[in-house]
Formats: C-alpha cells, structure tokens, sequence
C-alpha cells in the first residue's frame, strides 16, 4: 500500500498551507492538484491546515457540515492558538459533546468520525467494508486503486460534533444506504405501520371524547359521588384561599387540604396539643409572637417582643387549655330567619364540644344503659382545624342554624407596624332563608402597654388594673388600651404613651370602621367567669353601642360590633380586624387609613405565605408520602428559626454578588428571624422578637450552633463565618457564652 507523501513537521509548515482531508472515489478527477479556491466554494467540505500557528484564521467560505450539526452564526475569524473561539461554537446549544473537545491546533490529526487507520492493510480492509462498492468504484466501473489513495494522518478517537468531509462527486446517502440518486423503495410491512399508527390516533380521539362527554354530562370530578367529603366548604370566599368562594376540600385519605395545610377534624374533642406562628413579617416588617391551641378559637396568647409585652396574657400550655376558650376570642350571633324565633349562640362554644363520649351508652348505678345521647351528638357542630405553616384556620358548621363560621389567622407582614390579622367569614348555609344577624366578635380580654407586664400580671394582677385605661383615638373605632404610668416602684414616674390598637371593618365596606366594644360588662354584665354574654339578653348590640363604656381601672375587651346585617342564602360576609402596638395615640389613624386600603388584607395574607415558602423552598421535597414531604419542609423552617435564616448584606456590584464572604470583606452574613424557641410548653425560655426590620433575637449557643451546621451546605457563599464566628466565642478556659446576643 502507498504510503503517501511525507507529512512535515508543523513547526515548519507556513499558514498558508492548505490541504484537503477527504478521499476521493472517482477516478476521473486527480485529487492532488485540486486547486484550493475551488474547494472553499463548495458545500460539506472542511479545509483543515496540516498545523496551526497562532496567526493562522478559519476561512469564513468553509462550511462546517449540515445547519443541524453546527450553528449557523460562525464567525469569520477565531484565533486558532487559543481555545476561546473554538469554545465559542463547540459550547453552543446542542453541539456538546460529551468527549474532550480537541485543540484547534491539533486538528490536522484529525478526520472527523473516521476512526480507522488507513496506514495499514487491516485499516484498508476495514475502510473499504464501510464504503459501498458503487462509491468504491470509478465511473467507468473500474475498480478503485491505491495510488488514488490520499495518505491520511493517524485517527484518534475522538467524536466530533461536525460532519465528516464528503466526497466531490458523492451524493447525501439515506439511512439504508443508498443514495438520493437511487430508485427509492419502501418496505413490504410499511403500510401495516402506518395502519397501525392510524388506530392508535382513532383510539385516542375516542377517549378524549368519551371525557369530554362525561364532563359534560355528569359533571366534574368534584361533583361526582367519590370526589365528596365533609370539607367541600371549609374555608369560606377566595380571601381563605379557596376557589370560587369555597375549597374544595382534601381528597379522600389525606391528612392536608388543598392549601398544604395539615387537618384536624372536631380539634376540640381530641387530646390538647400546642403550636406557634413563625412569628416571621419578612425582612422590613414587625413581627408579632403568637400561640395556639386546639381549645376554643385557637390563640392562646399574642403579644410584641417577648412575653413580657403581651396584648393577650401569656399563659403556660397547661392554663392555656383551660383559659383559652374563654379568655381567648369570642364571638356572638344574635339574630333570626324571616321573623322566626329569635336566638342567641356563640360559634366555638366549648359546651358544644362534639365529644365521642356523648354518642356512647349512658350507664345507670344499677348497670343497665340507656339509649345513647344520640339528639345531642347529631346537634353539635362539625369542627376543624387546619394549620398552614405562617397561618392557622378554624371552621364550625352549625347544622342546626345553618351557619357555617371560618376565623383565619396569620401575621402581617411587610408593614412599618406589626399586627396578628384575624379574618372572621360568616356564611348562610340555608338554601330558601335569609339571616338577620347582630354580631360581637373579638378579643375578650385585651392587655395595656406599661412595661413589662407578664410577672405583674400574675402576681399583682388586681393590683396593676389601677393604672388601666382605654383612650379614643377617634370615637368609637379607634380604642389605646394603656397604663397611664409604668408601675415601677422608683422616684421617676414614667408617663406611658404607647399603647395597644384594635381595627375592624367589614369587607368591601373598608372605608367604614365597625365600633369596638371594650366594656366587659356591656357584653359579659355580671358573669364574671365569661360564661355567658348576660349583657346580651337584654339589650341589642346597637344599644350596647349606643350607650356610654368605661375602661378606667379594669381589664378591657376589644370586640368588633356589627349593629345589623342580612345575609343571603349562599351569600358570605368578612369581618377583618387588626390587633397590635403603636408608639403614640396618633399613629393608629395612619394604620387605619393603610389597612383600609382596597384589597390590602388579601395580598397580606397571600404574602405571608410567600415568605414562608421561599424560607423553605432549599428543602423542597416531592415524594409519594405527602406527610413526609411536608415534615421536611417544617422542620427546617422550625430550626431555621432557631438559628436564623443568613443573607448577604453588602452586594452592591457584579464582583461581590458572585463572590462568597471569605473572598469579599465586603460581604457580611447576618441571619434573620433566630430566636430562642421557647412556646407554650418550653414556658421556661425567654424568647425575643424584636419588633424591628431584620429582625432577629438572641438564642441558646447550642442551639444556635447545632441549627447553623448545614448553612454552608443550602448557602455556599457565607463560607467560613460561622466557623470563625463559633471558635471566637470560646474563652481562654475553654467554656463557651450561655447565649448568642442579637446583633440589633
């Protein structure tokens, strides 16, 4: 075999010189004096320069295989000494390769997809397997010889991205083999291919018909006997979350509802457990703390910083599940049907508990049962609960008035003021009647701002209510609930001027306040165990709100009141209310006149639920277990807070938002929202939020520790802070600090 002509060494071959890679199967042509300028012209030709010195260019008239194998934006020019222009094709979209991508330098040894070595027999014997015999042979059906044999270099294997060269006279071949030129034919067996396909097309047409009929005739799946349960109609209007006013339940079996919030159906009648919101309002928002339990209408206690500021009264988790019902929110409906018999009922009742103990037998001394208390089973309201993970929601229906009740809360976030939002929706469940209502709901016992009152209230409570007042920012709408002075026994008397707010007003009427009942006794009179609501049995609510109140030397209420209202059957209406801390008196107008701002509680709430979701979105799972899925998610939320969630402050250019902390000083770490865990039931830690933007609070070292290990791991780019951070905390005898301070 021809060995070919010598290939000279590449550091002494100029740039200009140019030779075609490609193997010529006719015989009529000469290849070795194929003028060079001819092959630039033509198509599917690709001139590769024996070497490649730094000044050498890709001719921009070579064309680099098919539109599908190459992009068609080449430059004209790319510096074949560097990598850079290369890598600027080869990295294009879909021309990755998953090899190496070789040096434009060493493309001289290179044919592409060729991967056989013609210096030898074996590679001959190989190269004329793979070519068909009509391209082997010349066109006067000679057969090919070796001297028309272009003496290639050595062939690595490497694949290319780009096509291989293709003969001057060679037609694009088909898949088969055979040529454009050859006389096409089609399999035998193709028309029971295409048959085939033709009845699975008709197959599949027929199904999306047959659904379509059923849609249309049975209805959705919802309406559909299996797709029923008992929580079609939690939730009220879309405010809650529902759709078209209503949800539409959890499906069969599953423990969460279509929000991702976890159910629990009659909440009251189950074993107590308590809970907390994450008390989160987002980097410029004030945080409210909050807990609540599964007795009466769920929040225990509320309050701004740390227990010892609390708007309702911070109680331990074994008080908190006697106290709640009670103390807690109320609410009461006063009203009737068409002039019907008149009635009076308060949603939520613990009285009214669905306990399983009251369908059971009841057993006489004697030992015999009688028939079991099924009237009063059959007439308690169905209660549930469904906790969200930066929300919590209560729903009664009371079958027996045909009143559906939902209360939902969440914390306001974002705002220069901090507030626990609580969303009242009432509903007629009746079909043919229409409901006259008079309405109280709220707060039955409100506490003032005077210091820090939590160890006060527990021990000179009687004592503390001396100090107690309620003063009007504007009428009847606007109460501040404070103590005229801090009562602590010192020489300087300190005049208090911050105060607690209360602010309600009836959906789609946010230009009206509804007014605040705060005398206890108007709504309670001579109960003072806040069993009953004595006051109104013999007056209305417009009297009560007509008539005089005193807040001076007592402990207040703050209870929205809605003199008359008609609702329709079907028909829904929304109490909204604001419960919270401003500075001075005169600031409770400016938040009145933000909250009432058309669709404001809506996108609070759907922000509310944002934050809590890109918190967690690092650890967001998808498995078949939606339980453990959503155990994921709250447990890194409940430890992120522990140890704060950490952000990079200083990003103020292109180097230092792509930059980690070690390589940028000017990059620091800080972490949000952490604070000391303490609930209803680790009643022994004293746990800070302060009620500032990026807010944060002081935490145990080990906690804070333990729950800041995997920072590095969802977060790269805070690098070594919290190493540095941790070891510059020990002291010289080796022990470590109690506590993490707040760095604000």
């Amino acid at each position: 075999m021809n060995a070919g002509p010598e290939v000279p060494d590449e550091e002494n071959v100029s740039a200009s010189e140019v030779t075609p890679l490609h193997v010529n199967t006719s015989s009529s042509r000469k290849q070795d004096n194929l003028p060079t300028q001819k092959l630039n012209n033509l198509p599917n030709t690709v001139l590769i320069s024996k070497s490649q010195s730094p000044s050498s260019t890709i001719d921009s008239n070579v064309s680099y295989g098919s539109a599908t194998d190459f992009p068609s934006n080449l430059p004209a020019s790319a510096d074949a000494s560097s990598s850079s222009g290369y890598n600027d094709i080869m990295e294009s979209p879909g021309n990755r390769s998953s090899a190496t991508t070789p040096n434009m330098s060493n493309l001289s040894s290179i044919v592409y997809n060729r991967k056989i070595d013609i210096h030898n027999e074996e590679g001959e014997e190989k190269l004329q397997r793979r070519i068909p015999k009509h391209r082997l042979s010349n066109n006067n059906g000679g057969s090919r010889s070796e001297s028309n044999m272009h003496t290639l270099p050595s062939i690595p294997d490497i694949p290319s991205p780009i096509s291989p060269p293709r003969p001057l006279d060679e037609t694009p071949s088909l898949p088969n083999g055979r040529n454009d030129r050859s006389p096409r034919s089609f399999p035998r067996n193709s028309g029971v291919k295409t048959s085939f396909t033709i009845c699975v097309l008709v197959f599949g047409l027929i199904l999306c018909i047959c659904t379509l009929l059923q849609y249309f005739i049975l209805g959705s799946p919802a309406s559909l006997p299996f797709g029923k349960n008992d929580n079609s109609n939690a939730g009220g209007d879309e405010f809650s979350g529902g759709i078209n006013g209503h949800f539409s339940g959890r499906n069969p079996g599953s423990l969460f509802d279509e929000l991702g919030r976890y159910v629990i159906d009659n909440y009251d009648a189950v074993p107590t457990f308590s809970d907390f919101l994450p008390g989160v309002a987002g980097i410029y928002g004030k945080p409210i703390w909050s807990f609540y339990v599964n007795r009466g209408q769920g929040i225990a206690s509320f309050g701004v910083k740390s227990k010892d500021y609390p708007i309702m009264e911070f109680q331990s988790a074994n008080n908190a599940y006697q106290s709640t019902a009670l103390l807690g929110f109320r609410t009461f409906y006063k009203g009737h049907r068409g002039g019907g018999t008149p009635f009076l009922i308060e949603p939520f009742d613990p009285s009214r508990t669905k306990y399983e103990q009251l369908n059971a037998p009841l057993q006489k001394d004697g030992g015999d049962d009688t028939p079991p208390h099924s009237a009063e089973w059959e007439s308690a309201p169905t209660r549930t609960m469904y906790i969200g993970s930066n929300e919590m929601q209560i729903r009664e229906v009371d079958h027996v008035h045909r009143i559906e009740t939902n209360v939902t809360y969440f914390t306001l976030s974002e705002e220069d003021f901090g507030a626990l939002v609580r969303k009242t929706t009432i509903t007629n469940t009746d079909k043919e009647k229409a409901l006259h209502l008079s309405i109280l709901d709220g707060l039955a016992r409100m506490q003032p701002v005077g210091g820090k009152l939590n160890g006060l209230l527990k021990s000179i409570g009687r004592t503390l209510e001396g100090w107690m007042g309620v003063y009007a920012a504007d009428g009847k709408t606007m109460p501040f609930y404070r103590l005229s002075t801090e009562p602590a026994d010192t020489a300087a008397v300190v005049i208090e001027e911050a105060g607690h707010y209360c602010l309600s007003f009836m959906e789609h009427q946010e230009n009206e306040l509804l007014p605040i009942i705060y005398d206890t006794t108007k709504v309670f009179g001579g109960d003072t165990m806040l069993l009953r609501p004595m006051g109104l049995y013999g007056k209305s609510v417009k009297d009560i709100i007509d008539g005089p109140q005193y807040g001076s030397s007592k402990t207040s209420s703050a209870f929205a009141a809605v003199d008359d209202v008609t609702i329709y059957p079907g028909q829904s209406i929304t109490l909204l209310s604001f419960y919270g801390r401003a500075d001075r008196i005169t600031d409770v107008p400016v938040f009145s006149r933000r909250i009432n701002q058309l669709g404001f509680p809506q996108y609070k709430l759907a922000r509310a639920r944002e934050l809590v979701a890109q918190i967690t979105s690092g650890v967001e799972t998808v498995t078949s277990n939606e339980l453990f899925d959503k155990h994921v998610q709250q447990m890194y939320l409940d430890n992120s807070l522990r140890g704060g969630i950490p952000v990079l402050l200083g990003e103020i250019d292109d180097r230092s938002r792509s930059e980690s902390a070690d390589d940028d000083d000017r990059i620091k770490v800080y972490h949000l929202f952490s604070r000391v865990h303490g609930d209803l039931e680790r009643d022994y830690n004293n746990f800070v939020l302060e009620p500032t933007y990026f807010s944060q609070g002081p935490g145990n070292f080990r906690d804070v520790a333990q729950n800041r290990r995997n920072d590095v791991v969802i977060n790269p780019r805070i690098g070594s802070f919290n190493v540095k951070l941790f070891l510059s905390f020990l002291q010289a005898d080796g022990y470590n600090p109690l506590s993490v301070e707040a760095v604000v």
